[in-house]
């Protein structure tokens, strides 16, 4: 039987308004600061529940696997400051070379639906009280598309996160039409 043409992968365009409100919220529910790795574990999380249940992502973002367990790569240049974007200056900042914090007391939740809000505050409160190392070790055995990758990094293919979380490949399908008619858009109405 012959297969038919190969599909170029699922890529997301990453939304810095968003993925700014999504840190500073979960931020402002931790009191304001928190160690970055345990935010970039959080923000994963919500990612991995949002695609579960919305079949669409909150941020967007590239996930990688990484010695410390699944990462959005974006999120980890942000707070590296590799890259400076502006929603991100004006909203979070490193605070040690470990944690960041808030700047302002509430977040600007406005890129964000109801749908999102509630996926973030359920991933806070699923992980509250474990520090980010019991996240990592939490993640590394319940979450299959994370690979070790030593001390290199791995990518993990939206699809390979799509298939770990038992999605169907209709499903599979629909996020790739989705993904494609967002960017379609975007682009016609240069958003």
């Amino acid at each position: 039987m012959a297969k038919g043409p190969e599909r170029p992968p699922i890529r997301f365009q990453f939304d810095e308004r968003k993925a700014t409100a999504a840190a500073a919220f979960l931020l402002h529910l931790h009191g304001g600061e928190m160690n970055h790795m345990r935010l970039i574990k959080l923000l994963y999380a919500a990612e991995r529940a949002s695609l579960k249940r919305l079949n669409r992502p909150i941020i967007g973002d590239r996930y990688v696997s990484m010695e410390h367990g699944p990462v959005v790569s974006r999120i980890y240049n942000l707070i590296k400051e590799e890259k400076e974007f502006p929603a991100w200056a004006v909203s979070i900042q490193r605070s040690s070379p470990t944690t960041v914090r808030l700047l302002g007391d509430e977040p600007h939740l406005g890129p964000l639906s109801d749908a999102e809000i509630d996926i973030l505050r359920e991933v806070s409160n699923q992980y509250r009280g474990m520090d980010q190392f019991a996240i990592r070790d939490k993640m590394h055995r319940e979450f299959p598309e994370w690979e070790d990758p030593g001390t290199s990094s791995r990518d993990i293919s939206v699809e390979r996160l799509l298939s770990a979380l038992k999605k169907s490949q209709a499903d599979i399908d629909q996020v790739r039409k989705n993904t494609e008619e967002k960017k379609y858009f975007e682009k016609l109405f240069g958003a």
